[in-house]
């Protein structure tokens, strides 16, 4: 049993990171509170809440600059009961000026247990849809929409109190047409990892990491300190930054979080990020909010707190 579970991890692992392709953008979207909703860049996290759970977000980034990104997203997912394999989907709708991308997503989860943690191998299904729209003041911007299929894969190793995932959302990679015109959509992938430590009774810290790469584009890399009071209330600060040509750090935004756990099924979630790049100068910043729900099988169970 351990042989085969070694070789499936192999195979898994070789899937997300092995796949190489020349790449130019990030192209997939940014969430400051990318930690409450792990099943949009990560198959493998579905189920691992361990029951029925809902997460929404709305993101406002750089409110007040015409065709600036707006975003949505809204993820369902589950464990079967009596089993170890989970199932979810997952919506986004992502608009930037005169382009919008839709995507939809099924996700599939088999959570292995391993001693006290579980290690989750994942895959995601579906389709992005990209279209643009025409512009009466440029002739040369004619609408336009595009089909594409989404396959993806990823690795969710965690605990209670501890987590570690690599995936790749999507790996197939598309070309534009001869004649230059079609989408061209890029292979990117993520890591991330975050612990709760005890700080006494009845505070907690939680620093997470995440880090975003696409081939030939710097990379992107956020860092996350919360802090959990009377496990209630999360207040966080994070750190998004960009590895650049010179392999220095460049400062992007410095983001505040805070997450209040209404009931025990209930949260809700804002983020406020303060633009720290050439954009500091027309005074932009970014709203993010959050809404999850999870649903309990049995009404006579209690919902202990879940901290990923």
């Amino acid at each position: 049993m351990k042989r085969i579970n070694i070789l499936i991890i192999i195979a898994v692992v070789t899937v997300c990171l092995g796949i190489s392709n020349q790449s130019n953008a990030q192209q997939y979207s940014e969430y400051t509170q990318y930690m409450f909703n792990p099943v949009v860049f990560n198959p493998a996290y579905t189920g691992s809440r361990g029951l029925i759970s809902m997460r929404a977000i709305y993101r406002n980034q750089w409110t007040g600059l015409d065709g600036a990104p707006q975003t949505i997203n809204f993820g369902i997912h589950s464990p079967f009961r009596e089993s170890n394999a989970a199932i979810g989907l997952w919506l986004e709708n992502d608009e930037i000026g005169f382009t919008q991308t839709t995507r939809v997503n099924g996700t599939f989860a088999y959570h292995i247990p391993m001693g006290k943690a579980k290690l989750s191998l994942g895959l995601n299904g579906g389709f992005a849809n990209w279209s643009v729209s025409a512009v009466e003041e440029d002739p040369g911007v004619q609408a336009y929409s595009e089909f594409l299929p989404s396959v993806g894969a990823g690795l969710w190793l965690y605990t209670r109190r501890f987590y570690i995932g690599l995936s790749s959302p999507d790996f197939l990679a598309n070309e534009p047409n001869a004649d230059g015109s079609g989408i061209s959509e890029e292979i990117h992938y993520y890591a991330t990892a975050g612990v709760v430590l005890p700080l006494g009774r009845s505070v907690k810290f939680k620093p997470t990491v995440f880090l975003k790469f696409v081939e030939d584009t710097p990379q992107e890399l956020d860092l996350t300190a919360h802090f959990l009071f009377r496990e209630t209330l999360w207040i966080g600060v994070a750190w998004s930054s960009t590895l650049g040509n010179e392999s220095l750090l460049r400062s992007d935004s410095i983001d505040f979080l805070a997450e209040l756990q209404l009931t025990g099924q209930l949260v809700v979630g804002y983020s406020y990020d303060l633009t720290n790049s050439e954009l500091k100068l027309h005074d932009l910043a970014t709203h993010e909010i959050m809404l999850g729900y999870d649903f309990c099988y049995s009404k006579n169970k209690i919902v202990t707190p879940r901290y990923f």
